[in-house]
């Protein structure tokens, strides 16, 4: 998924030393042709900046494809 198609709610698992890490979109944010991310998981918070082509394996949970 696009950076910029990014929602409160998608999440997306990546690998850290050998253990998968859920991560939860909290929100997004656009500034200019980037985009702010901030990010939830069991590592805590974070926030990383993105271009809004880069792309990320997310998935949006089944309840919000529906609505």
């Amino acid at each position: 998924m696009f950076i910029q198609q990014l929602k409160a709610g998608d999440h997306f698992t990546q690998e850290n030393h050998g253990e998968a890490i859920r991560f939860e979109v909290l929100a997004i944010e656009q500034i200019g042709s980037q985009f702010q991310v901030w990010f939830r998981s069991k590592l805590g918070l974070s926030d990383a900046r993105y271009h809004g082509k880069a792309v990320l394996p997310c998935v949006r949970p089944a309840q919000a494809l529906h609505a």
